[in-house]
This record gives C-alpha cells, structure tokens and sequence, in this order.
C-alpha cells in the first residue's frame, strides 16, 4: 500500500519500461479520489517461459511532487517443473450386502501434485461395479473431489462369498502416476 497526493497514476511493467510478457495490469492506469483506493490486478502467464527465477519491477507512475516518481515494487516469478501426484481415500474398505443388493462406498481422490490435474477413475474385480464419475474435474493442487462406487452383488451369490474390486485413480498430466 502506498499513498501519494494528486492522484493521478499510471502502472508499468519495467525493466526499462519493456515488456514484460510474462505480466499483464488491469486496469493500467487510473484517477484516484482523495482517501480512496483503486485495486490493481496482476496477471502472471508462466506460459513458455523456462524453468528458473524470472524477475521484474512494475513501475507506479504518480504526480506527488512529494514522491520521487515511479515508485519501483519488485516482482519474483520461480517457475517450477509441474509434478503429478494423487492420493484416494480411503485406501480400504469392507461392507457386506444381500444378494441382488447394491454395496455403495463414498471415496476422495486428491491432487497431491504442484499443478492442476484430472484423473481417470477405473475399477477391476468379478462383480459388476459402476463409479459415480469416469473421470474428476480438474483438480488444482490440494483439491479433492469425492465419487461413489457402487458394487452389485449377484443374485447368485452364496452366504460369506466375497469380491474384491480395485479402484485406480490416474493422472492425465502423467500417467506413470496411479494411485
């Protein structure tokens, strides 16, 4: 936050009042009212850029003959290798259910990478199963999304048999990563 008299500003991107295409200011400029507040929003795009520490000023102009103008605030970008990972919650579970009857389970899968995912849900067992979603949202980095898998057990199935069915989460940003 800073203050300045007269209020007329204007904001750039600088080095050397370049481009900065990594940088974009909404809105550029602007006339702020005595004891008022005007909200600047910066874009960052890491599109295309390497990986490593990118760095900027974004330049305030202003007309506080008080000031020395532009007041220069540092901008840091770390741009990082994204990496995939997921967790599926609960990693097991039982129930029981009469022949002819569903078996419901609620599970939670979680982005556990650094950038946003979207994972492919698939099951294997003998018994018929049918997840809720085939395939979850994108995920942003510690964001869950619950389903359901909904297990039948057949009419023919005698008292104390059993099924086991395998639930797979994996990422679509890197399918080396299943959980």
């Amino acid at each position: 936050n800073e203050l300045f008299a007269l209020n007329v500003m204007n904001w750039l991107a600088d080095p050397a009042y370049g481009d900065v295409s990594w940088t974009a200011v909404s809105p550029i400029s602007g006339t702020i009212p005595a004891h008022s507040t005007q909200t600047v929003t910066l874009m960052i795009d890491t599109a295309g850029l390497p990986l490593g520490t990118h760095e900027a000023m974004l330049a305030l102009e202003h007309n506080d003959p008080d000031r020395l103008s532009p007041t220069l605030l540092p901008l840091t970008l770390e741009v990082e290798e994204q990496t995939a990972d997921v967790s599926l919650t609960p990693l097991n579970s039982s129930g029981s259910g009469l022949p002819g009857e569903p078996v419901t389970y609620t599970l939670t899968v979680q982005n556990s990478g650094n950038g946003p995912d979207t994972f492919d849900i698939a099951l294997s067992g003998i018994w018929s199963a049918t997840p809720s979603i085939l395939v979850t949202d994108e995920l942003l980095p510690n964001q869950s999304q619950q389903f359901t898998v909904i297990i039948q057990v057949p009419d023919s199935a005698a008292p104390g048999s059993s099924d086991e069915t395998i639930v797979m989460v994996t990422s679509q940003y890197d399918e080396s990563i299943t959980q």
